[in-house]
């Protein structure tokens, strides 16, 4: 048989003219049926577009061609998998923590729950509902339910109790499989038969139900979609001709069960042989975690909702991912940004694939590859045809935006108990092959590409996905609306802070009153914590010429304040985790009171402040414990705590690992922030420390040498490491702190095999001149700016004159004199300064006058004893990173007088940038991969 391939017939319809433009200004070219829904005016007529509406209807059959006969695809889940079992009994077939269970224990174990639930009255058909963690338990559970040829349906812990009522109401499980039913069961449990079970029927078992998700109902209920074994086997077939997983291959299943990305985690490895790696519960939110199971289980196949993917990308060490072969994400819109950052740092190829609930999982896909300008959903898998079409089910020009319609053998079989809406949703399909044919209309707004991939634009309705969760707002506003005081509301969400948030916006009752927090709390009873809205905001609603409400006069969200808002704490730790929560929320005014999830925090936002506030303090600290502190005071406690309880609370760690501590020497101010962009690339295993100076607390006074800061950082250091070889390093002033703390060491006899040092300068390039001058500068600042007491005078223009050259030598900021000279007090003109350094982004906006009197202070003494210091001999060897530009305004470090210095020698490296910024992403990552190298190949430690 002649088998024309599907690139063939394109070019046999002339597909590649669609890449020629044709230039033609009048729209009677264009064809006359265009879809009513979305159009670009501006784009360019191509002789695609000139092609008739039977020549189009070809081309989208050719699109569409993806028949494809699989062996077994008559086949069962549970059947597949005793098909594998007899392959390779003795392989492993799961991993959870320490258990490891071959193909042949898991199936007995699941064939003995199988016979008991059928001894029960479980059958065909039967809804059976699933109520536990991530475990070896609910694989079994799984794989027992259909087994006896029932229905799962998933039953997160995590949904608040109406929910939960609600499904197992609405779904009518004939019994819910929990810790509870396998610890009464035990007994009977065991005492069954590890026989598989023969399953009679009066049809064919591909097409019964293989499971029920539950999402979320624009008409205020979630509802039940039900999908067949039939398409589910064919997913798990098309997945393994693309992927081929082999017995070497390893599977992380992380995804919670109520979300249908699950099904092909699960059942995926143990259908051809591969390995099943269970993640611990709650782990596939925390991306260390992740990134050491990948190292540890040698995994090579993940999913990612992409907003989880961006932390991961962001946070973990790619060294440690090298097992990774395939990525695959779906849920949300991939960005272009996101696979391109992917791409240049994690290993293995990445997927971006496409499916609604309502059809078996994924009915696209498409290979990410760096340089395209968008992320497409790609192309149908096999036995799937889509269709994009306009109002009238049409079908639109390739590049026209239409509604997408799903058909083949991964449509859902429909809504559990809702037929008015199963018959809206799954409609007879026009284009069909068979009689009866249905598509699934998805809401979704797409268009085809010319190459046969198509773009995803966005919905056409009021349904979000955030986080990968499919929410119907009409959902939410039904809850609002059963709180007695609220007579209207709009839910709506909003791109904030790279991510999409929910907002309410509520009309009360007259003299009716309830507060923000308490509509919190009553949506909390029937909605997951991802459905409750952040903001809530009080409006009068307008309504438009129909007499509905007008949404375009609705208020944008504005959570960021003014200065004058800001709240200031003089205590360090609630500065410290102040600084964390506003960077996360980009709200600036936090308060005691104030609730991290009703300021926007989200479970995603909750991860990276696991990891921050892990990565600022000492001590461990888990998502649990957030979830129990979600207030600032509250958290504050909790992190002073872990501050008490763990060492010298002048040692900061900056990164938690198991190799050998990294120690950083604070910068100029004090400060460890210039450390932040190295610390995150170097390896998820060094552990890195650094220091507070003497000077940044109340009760310490600065040390005004650096041999003196040399011996109070060496005394915190031996309180973690007691004798070497030690790792020491700094930045500018502090490359001579470390220096001088290499050369103390050396002198006890200690081993210092590693002194780095970023751009040090100690005074060795500096001539007599330009040091008196700056000496004279910072002299006069210490004397008369820092350490004497404010008085009520202001200063003259000769004094705010040098202050501004102390600014520019020390932050590199100009500051508005003649601002500061009309203050009316020098205490006014000193908040003042502190304001333009703060709008310059050198400041925090937290940091009140006392504390940048002290940095200021600190920074001044700092200056001062560099100059005063003149370094000795070293025996050891240097590692040198050297800026490639100079700095204006800024004398150049000699460097051959380091060199000259270093006995062993001074290994130099040039990097991109300059004194200032040459320790900023993106050069931080190549400083970080060089000093990685030196510490893990270079020297024996």
């Amino acid at each position: 048989m002649n088998i024309i391939k599907k690139s063939d017939q394109l070019k046999n319809i002339n597909l590649a003219l669609a890449n020629d433009a044709v230039e033609q200004e009048t729209e009677s070219t264009t064809k006359s049926k265009q879809s009513p829904l979305v159009s670009d005016p501006e784009r360019k007529i191509s002789k695609i577009d000139l092609l008739s509406t039977s020549e189009y209807q070809k081309l989208v059959n050719v699109f569409n061609a993806t028949d494809k006969i699989y062996p077994n695809c008559e086949q069962t889940i549970p059947s597949l998998f005793q098909l594998q079992v007899t392959k390779t009994p003795n392989s492993t077939a799961l991993i959870f923590e320490e258990e490891q269970w071959s193909y042949d224990k898991l199936n007995n174990r699941a064939n003995q729950l199988a016979h008991y639930l059928q001894k029960q009255g479980a059958t065909v058909e039967t809804m059976i509902g699933i109520s536990l963690p991530r475990s070896s338990e609910l694989v079994v559970a799984l794989l027992a339910v259909l087994k006896v040829g029932a229905a799962y349906v998933p039953m997160d812990s995590n949904f608040p109790q109406e929910r939960l009522d609600y499904i197992l109401r609405d779904s009518q499980v004939t019994f819910t499989i929990d810790h509870n039913f396998l610890i009464k069961a035990v007994s009977s449990i065991n005492e069954q038969s590890c026989c598989n079970l023969i399953i009679e029927s009066s049809f064919e078992l591909k097409n019964t139900a293989a499971y029920m998700i539950y999402t979320s109902g624009s008409t205020g209920q979630p509802k039940g979609v039900i999908n067949s074994h039939l398409g589910v086997v064919n997913r798990l077939l098309w997945m393994q001709e693309h992927y081929q997983l082999t017995e070497q291959d390893a599977v992380l299943q992380k995804t919670p069960i109520s979300f249908d990305v699950s099904v092909w985690e699960l059942f995926w490895p143990l259908l051809t042989g591969a390995r099943l790696v269970m993640a611990k519960p709650e782990g596939h939110k925390d991306p260390s975690y992740l990134a050491r199971i990948i190292c540890d289980k040698r995994i090579t196949t993940i999913h990612f909702v992409p907003s989880m993917l961006q932390i991961f990308v962001n946070q973990v060490d790619s060294s440690k991912l090298k097992s990774l072969k395939n990525t695959i994400c779906s849920g949300e819109v991939l960005s272009v940004s996101l696979q391109n950052a992917f791409l240049n740092k994690i290993p293995g190829k990445l997927y971006n694939l496409y499916g609604p609930t309502e059809a078996a999982i994924d009915v696209s896909y498409w290979q990410c590859q760096v340089g395209c300008s968008n992320v497409p959903i790609g192309q149908p898998i096999a036995n799937i045809r889509l269709y994009i079409l306009d109002n009238n089910l049409d079908l639109v020009s390739v590049g026209v935006a239409g509604q997408l319609y799903i058909s083949g053998v991964g449509v859902a079989r429909g809504y559990w108990n809702k037929a008015a809406l199963t018959a809206q949703k799954f409609i007879p399909n026009p284009f069909g092959r068979e009689l009866g044919e249905i598509m699934y209309q998805t809401g979704d707004l797409a268009r085809w590409l010319p190459d046969g991939n198509i773009e995803y634009l966005g919905r056409i309705d009021f349904q979000v996905k955030i986080r990968g969760f499919r929410i119907e707002l009409g959902e939410i506003e039904n809850k609002l609306l059963t709180i007695p005081q609220i007579a209207k509301a709009i839910v709506t969400a909003v791109e904030y802070n790279g991510d999409k948030v929910l907002v309410a916006y509520i009309e009360k009752y007259d003299l009716e009153d309830i507060s923000s927090k308490d509509i919190s709390e009553l949506l909390q009873t029937s909605l997951p914590d991802y459905m409750i809205p952040p903001h809530i905001v009080e409006v009068k609603f307008t309504l438009n010429h129909n007499g509905k409400i007008d949404r375009k006069t609705l208020p944008q969200i504005t959570p960021q304040k003014s200065e004058s808002n800001f709240v200031v704490y003089t205590n360090e730790v609630e500065n410290d985790v102040l600084k964390i929560w506003q960077n996360l929320l980009g709200i600036f005014t936090i308060k005691m009171e104030d609730d991290f999830f009703q300021l926007g925090g989200n479970s995603l936002l909750a991860t990276q402040l696991l990891f921050e506030v892990q990565r600022e303090f000492r001590g461990e600290i888990s998502l649990d414990d957030i979830y129990k502190n979600q207030t600032f005071g509250k958290f504050c406690n909790l992190v002073r705590g872990i501050e008490c309880s763990g060492l010298d609370s002048n040692i900061v760690l900056l990164k938690s690992g198991s190799r050998r501590p990294l120690f950083l020497v604070p910068d100029l101010g004090g400060d460890t922030a210039s450390y932040r962009h190295i610390v995150e690339h170097l390896d998820s295993e060094q552990t890195i420390y650094s220091f507070r100076p003497a000077g940044q607390k109340d009760d310490q006074n600065p040390i005004k040498t650096i041999s003196g800061m040399a011996d109070f950082y060496i005394e915190l250091m031996k309180k973690i490491q007691p004798h070497g070889p030690y790792i020491i390093g700094g930045l500018s002033m502090a490359g001579s702190v470390a220096y001088e703390m290499a050369q103390k060491l050396t002198a006890q006899q200690e081993k210092v095999p590693i002194l780095v040092l970023f751009d040090a300068d100690s005074g060795l390039g500096f001539n007599k001149d330009s040091m008196r001058s700056l000496i004279d500068i910072f002299k006069f600042m210490w004397e008369r700016m820092f350490i004497s007491v404010f008085r009520p005078t202001k200063m003259s223009r000769k004094r705010i004159k040098k202050t501004a050259s102390f600014i520019k030598l020390a932050w590199q900021a100009e500051i508005n004199e003649e601002d500061c000279y009309v203050c009316e007090t020098e205490e006014e003109q000193r908040q003042q300064i502190l304001s333009q350094l703060k709008n310059a982004r050198k400041f925090p906006p937290y940091v009140t006058l006392q504390q940048f009197q002290k940095i200021s202070q600190l920074s001044a003494i700092n200056y001062l004893s560099t100059f005063c210091y003149f370094p000795r001999k070293y025996l050891g060897k240097i590692l040198f990173f050297k800026p490639t530009q100079k700095t204006q305004n800024f004398t150049c470090v000699d460097y051959e007088k380091w060199k000259s210095l270093a006995r062993k020698g001074l290994t130099l490296y040039e990097i991109p940038g300059d004194h200032f910024n040459f320790f900023l992403n993106p050069s931080a990552k190549e400083i970080a991969r060089k000093l990685q190298y030196y510490i893990d190949n270079e020297l024996d430690l």
